[in-house]
């Protein structure tokens, strides 16, 4: 008597361990996409306390500043003026971890030149995918956070704002961070 069921089990075996299979490379896809989104949120923390420190700076250094920008040439602060004046620990990075630079950019407000207003962007290094900034974005806690995608244009989180870089006497490229200090927060 011959037997015509036999080898279902080794079958139904791999089409379960198949099925394993695709469930764990899903999921090592979604890990991956978690510890990104990880990193880019250090990021964001890291710019927030960059804009921070530049934004103390600029508080203290008040009238220094008002003398030496006007409406269309800024006043810049790097990280190691930030350093050397203490608002900033001395092992703060000079660069994050795509290489880029972060400097603020003061100048005159144009409606009422007595103000400062300032842009933080960062410059140089690899870009950042567009998912990035827009996440980095969302996440910069001191004032207002946003990304340049086009190389001439900052743009807010969730597009809520938007100002030419040439307003602040900046330059920088896609795939870059930018933080937007209104005049009220200097």
């Amino acid at each position: 008597m011959k037997k015509y069921d036999r080898g279902w089990a080794s079958l139904e075996i791999g089409a379960a361990l198949l099925i394993v299979m695709i469930i764990v490379a899903w999921g090592a896809g979604i890990w991956q996409d978690y510890l990104k989104t990880k990193g880019w949120q250090a990021e964001a923390r890291l710019v927030s306390n960059w804009a921070s420190a530049a934004r103390s700076y600029i508080g203290k250094n008040y009238t220094t500043l008002q003398a030496s920008s006007t409406t269309t040439t800024p006043a810049v602060i790097t990280t190691t003026m930030l350093k050397n004046t203490g608002f900033l620990s001395s092992g703060f990075t000079e660069t994050n971890s795509e290489g880029q630079r972060l400097q603020a950019y003061v100048v005159r407000n144009t409606q009422n030149p007595e103000l400062l207003q300032a842009m933080v962007v960062s410059s140089g290094g690899t870009p950042y995918p567009v998912k990035a900034l827009i996440q980095m974005a969302k996440d910069i806690t001191t004032g207002l956070g946003g990304y340049i995608q086009d190389g001439k244009t900052a743009t807010g989180a969730l597009r809520s704002w938007s100002v030419a870089l040439s307003n602040y006497g900046a330059k920088s490229g896609n795939g870059h961070i930018a933080v937007l200090l209104s005049t009220d927060e200097t």
